[in-house]
């Protein structure tokens, strides 16, 4: 069986980032730590784990600018568990959106034909879950979003997940398909020491959009119009007098202060 994980590189979850507003972006300079998405840390797990039940081969796809903050990453995917990676490399591709990417990523989708691609549920730094779907759709492979539980029976993929309202479904797709996972789903591994110098000498295929026949312009298709921190929380207001009198100023204060009602 070959399963292809589709990595993303994000800034570390404890990262003080910074904004240029001129740029409308997000300041990615070298004092900024890279991670494995920790959303797709558990589809990477997933995908580990179903290797070592039923066996195969577990393929790391990523594409990005190419840096060694980038690269150390995809060795890290290696450690864990993956056999090899292939790293798609231009300078623009960390501002990229999701359509673009998915361009990107395609060709080596249709090249490699696994019978299972995964992803994280949605990526830790826009969250917009949405190349993992754009891909199914193009090569026309079933997709499961949001799994929290996975097995493989008869060559089919029974997949417990969520939906909206918080309640859970379980579903029945066939291979080769597109797979989504939810955090629940499993507890990712850290690597051993072994692990990480075995990394060191598993293979990373480097392509350029070039030599895959993508164009990557445009990097957005959409306009951004601005970029900004959410507002800082200002503290809570203690309503005094008897439950009467704070009842008729909390309602005060929702139609002329924050005009609500």
């Amino acid at each position: 069986m070959k399963q292809l994980v589709l990595l993303k590189v994000v800034p570390d979850t404890e990262a003080l980032l910074q904004i240029d507003e001129q740029k409308k972006e997000v300041i990615l300079d070298h004092s900024v730590e890279w991670i494995i998405d920790p959303y797709v840390e558990n589809a990477l797990e997933e995908a580990i784990r179903t290797k070592e039940k039923h066996g195969g081969e577990v393929i790391i796809l990523c594409a990005g600018d190419g840096s060694k903050g980038e690269e150390a990453v995809i060795r890290k995917a290696l450690a864990m568990g993956a056999d090899k990676a292939i790293h798609i490399v231009h300078e623009k591709l960390k501002q990229a959106d999701g359509t673009t990417t998915a361009n990107v990523l395609l060709p080596v989708v249709e090249r490699e034909k696994p019978d299972i691609v995964w992803a994280g549920m949605r990526s830790y730094d826009v969250t917009n879950a949405q190349v993992p779907v754009e891909i199914a759709v193009r090569i026309k492979y079933p997709v499961a979003i949001n799994a929290l539980s996975f097995e493989l029976e008869d060559g089919k993929a029974i997949i417990s997940r969520l939906i909206p309202g918080g309640a859970q479904e379980k579903i029945e797709i066939e291979l080769p398909a597109v797979i989504t996972t939810d955090q629940a789903i499993n507890e990712p591994r850290y690597p051993k020491l072994p692990d990480i110098m075995k990394a060191k000498r598993k293979p990373i295929e480097k392509l350029t959009p070039e030599e895959l026949g993508v164009e990557i312009e445009p990097l957005q298709h959409y306009e951004k119009v601005k970029i900004y921190f959410p507002p800082k929380k200002e503290g809570g207001r203690i309503l005094k007098g008897d439950l009467k009198d704070q009842i008729k100023e909390l309602v005060r204060i929702l139609v002329e202060e924050e005009k609500v009602l």
